[in-house]
């Protein structure tokens, strides 16, 4: 008997709680669901290559059910986040407590967004959830040099993943959809470079935790600077995000602001 149903329970429960967010985010028009939706729809597709890996091994991951595992701890991190925020609760993790107010949630409803507000709501969760919230995933599943190359598979996957983005995107702000057009699919090229970067930069800080398994202080000094770099990179970001046509201008600056944090 194989795991596989073991696995497909994990991440339909992922798939189920950002589910009911969005209808909840739907229903009061906050800002969250922007971002809410995309991940929800990546981690649907998660859900299919996790399901398939036993009749179809298309994507060849070595150790699908330590995959299953990392996307719920990962997904915890950003429902607790919410959770924790609309309780006002202190414990709310200060990249999130910094993107939330950002992008207006309790002040801004969908309909009232600009086209720069949608990119801000996108980009800065992006950042909060790769940068910081995956080191500690990946430090809670005790990510070994052996899950390394599972990792640059779903690497490649949500690259794969990143038109239905633009799609949801230009849902909520239809004058976006313009962009892919002007600009000959760069947004979506530089944004799966971006994307492949934080992921790296997230695999190599929670290697550097590992190494620290042994000092507690050490490892408390990491998590501080990881956090540090996170919210550094989020306020280089929210300046500049000032109209829709800057897009290209902040994922073009990104690397270099991730790098230089």
């Amino acid at each position: 008997m194989t795991d596989t149903p073991k696995r497909s329970q994990i991440v339909e429960k992922v798939v189920a709680d950002l589910k009911e967010r969005v209808t909840r985010f739907e229903a009061e028009a906050d800002p969250r669901l922007i971002f809410t939706l995309i991940y929800k729809e990546i981690t649907d597709r998660m859900l299919r290559e996790l399901v398939n890996q036993e009749t179809t091994p298309t994507r060849g991951f070595s150790d699908p059910r330590w995959l299953a595992d990392l996307d719920r701890r990962f997904a915890e991190c950003y429902l607790k986040a919410l959770d924790t925020f609309d309780r006002n609760d202190p414990n709310t993790p200060r990249v999130w407590k910094a993107v939330f107010e950002a992008i207006g949630v309790r002040k801004s409803t969908i309909d009232s967004l600009s086209d720069s507000d949608v990119l801000r709501a996108l980009l800065l969760s992006m950042v909060a959830h790769i940068m910081h919230d995956l080191v500690f995933a990946l430090d809670d599943l005790k990510a070994a040099p052996a899950n390394e190359s599972d990792h640059e598979k779903v690497t490649d996957l949500l690259c794969e993943e990143i038109d239905n983005v633009q799609n949801t995107r230009a849902k909520f702000a239809p004058l976006l959809g313009l962009l892919d057009g002007a600009s000959l699919r760069l947004d979506e090229i530089l944004t799966c470079r971006v994307v492949k970067l934080m992921r790296q930069r997230a695999w190599n800080d929670a290697k550097t935790l590992r190494d620290a398994q042994n000092d507690e202080e050490k490892r408390a000094a990491i998590k501080k600077s990881v956090e540090e770099k996170t919210l550094s990179v989020i306020n280089e970001i929210i300046p500049r995000l000032t109209s829709r046509m800057k897009l290209l201008d902040v994922l073009e600056a990104l690397p270099g602001i991730i790098s230089s944090s």
